[in-house]
């Protein structure tokens, strides 16, 4: 997605949409129309909260290990209750659902 050509070479799509829109629902209006039925959003911060936000999310996986990074980008808030948890080594994966 970008906001200056639509054009497609080889098996590489540019989509052009408008960056002063909804974004979100642009991008996603558009992967409907090419009917793409899933999208997997791995972060950033900002990408993940505008989606948490604007509550366009069905499900979530969240990883909790037990190291601390004292550096990085923060994960964004996410206030729900997992539906499960599964220990995984050292590691706790958390499976939400949006109601």
């Amino acid at each position: 997605f970008n906001s200056i050509k639509s054009e497609q070479k080889h098996n590489l799509n540019y989509i052009k949409i408008d960056f002063n829109d909804d974004v979100l629902n642009s991008v996603l209006s558009k992967l409907y129309e090419l009917e793409i039925q899933s999208l997997v959003i791995e972060g950033g911060e900002k990408l993940l909260t505008s989606f948490i936000n604007a509550n366009l999310w069905d499900e979530a996986r969240i990883f909790v290990g037990n190291k601390y990074f004292k550096e990085g980008v923060k994960a964004p808030h996410f206030p729900f209750k997992p539906i499960e948890g599964i220990q995984l080594g050292d590691t706790l994966l958390y499976y939400y659902k949006n109601s």
